[in-house]
């Protein structure tokens, strides 16, 4: 098993130190694996002014090199290179209407997220490496409290879809789908059986850019998953549901999407400690091609969930195996079909609520702890083979590695500076020429 790294990305000026361990009373006895105790490092956000009451740590956002970790009541994003972990700068809210950052999504080099004030709201879309405001989108509901994107949001290549409702979580929602790169309204998604202007009831929702999965905990049969085309908006097919014993009856929570594969997680309503799961689709099939499950946990599990390469993390931010509401973060291979270990520990403080929101990219998972005013990272995934090992896929070196070295070159990230003498000059770019010709052992 890998030896996994731990950071610690908070907006306390206190170093915190969590350690990592599985649930093994929670676990198949074939998964009782145990990830190593990790020290943690303290990356504070530029704006002191997020520490405390703004929940640094609701909204967490991964894409190949950048990390972006906000709060609901947060007064900047706050904006990290992935693999140093470093603060490149910070995203300031740009208008004093603006009183919070809900749900965040990075996708093609572009931040996206909503932007909540008393009296409008509306989608901001940032250029990741410089963090300047590219465009906002207006709500195409026109309604001025429809809480536009706030409950929802995801964007991948050139693609976001958002919700929007002009109530709580649990009012009629409208899901939109926009083209980021020039902020036009597509169109907006139609229910099955339904017409043009009807709504879902508190969709979740995902993109990997190609499809649009919505998924509906609250469905007739203990919930539902749908696939629309990106392109067309038209419904390609539902997800067939799962037949497992003791079934939570809330099958798709959350879902999430990378890459073809749709990942959907399925809890219970109610406290009943009944078995909880994830199940991974193709977006060319109906039927699930894998699931894992987790025994003895309730509400709250599958929360959140993300994947990315062959890691997929599960949120259960209400676990008590550590603290009361401490939270923890399942993680599997899926391509292994293996558990690969448990984000949780002794040094989480009550109400931490680990595990609030996840985001995966690259082998690094983001987990948020805005009880703590915190997130954390942990590189769950291969390392790089050497330092030219830029790209997401860990052990070959390709085109990838090299486009992915140009552009940390060029942004000045620090991932770029190898040999960390804080300039950016021929010396990286020849230990990068070395070690792409070195090849990987």
């Amino acid at each position: 098993m890998m030896e996994p790294t731990l950071h610690h990305i908070a907006s306390l000026p206190a170093t915190v130190l969590i350690a990592a361990t599985s649930l093994a009373a929670a676990l198949p006895e074939a998964g009782r694996e145990t990830l190593p105790a990790m020290g943690t490092t303290n990356l504070l956000p530029a704006d002191t002014l997020d520490s405390g009451g703004g929940r640094f740590g609701h909204h967490v956002a991964a894409e190949s090199g950048i990390i972006a970790v906000s709060g609901n009541l947060s007064p900047s994003i706050s904006v990290y290179d992935r693999l140093s972990l470093e603060l490149l700068g910070t995203i300031d809210r740009t208008t004093p209407q603006t009183t919070a950052w809900e749900p965040l999504a990075i996708a093609n080099g572009r931040i996206v997220t909503a932007a909540i004030g008393p009296e409008a709201n509306q989608l901001e879309i940032y250029d990741a490496t410089t963090r300047q405001l590219l465009r906002t989108i207006d709500s195409p509901n026109l309604l001025p409290i429809a809480q536009f994107g706030k409950w929802e949001l995801d964007a991948a290549g050139d693609v976001i879809v958002a919700r929007s409702q002009t109530d709580n979580f649990n009012s009629p929602a409208f899901v939109h789908v926009f083209d980021a790169a020039t902020g036009t309204h597509l169109g907006d998604l139609v229910p099955v059986g339904g017409s043009p202007g009807d709504t879902f009831r508190s969709p979740q929702v995902a993109t990997d850019g190609e499809h649009i999965a919505v998924a509906l905990p609250f469905a007739a049969g203990g919930g539902a998953v749908h696939l629309y085309d990106a392109g067309t908006l038209g419904h390609v097919r539902e997800l067939a549901r799962p037949a497992i014993s003791a079934a939570p009856d809330k099958f798709g929570i959350d879902v999430a999407m990378h890459d073809g594969l749709i990942a959907v997680s399925a809890t219970a309503s109610t406290q009943g400690f009944l078995d909880s799961a994830a199940f991974l689709y193709r977006t060319d099939g109906p039927d699930h091609q894998a699931e894992f499950i987790v025994p003895g946990l309730d509400i709250g599990f599958g929360g959140q969930i993300d994947l990315d390469g062959e890691t997929l993390a599960i949120g259960h931010p209400f676990d008590d195996s550590a603290r009361f509401d401490g939270g923890a973060v399942f993680l599997f291979d899926h391509l292994a079909d293996e558990f690969m270990g448990s984000m949780t520990g002794s040094d989480l403080l009550p109400n931490a609520n680990l595990g609030w929101e996840v985001a995966v990219s690259g082998g690094t998972v983001i987990a948020g702890a805005p009880g703590m005013g915190t997130a954390f990272a942990l590189q769950a995934g291969s390392p790089p083979c050497n330092p030219a090992d830029f790209a997401d896929e860990r052990g070959v070196l390709d085109l990838a590695d090299i486009q992915a070295f140009i552009t940390a070159f060029v942004a000045m990230s620090p991932a770029a500076d190898l040999n960390n003498s804080a300039t950016f000059d021929l010396v990286d770019v020849q230990i990068f020429a070395q070690a792409f010709v070195a090849g990987c052992s």
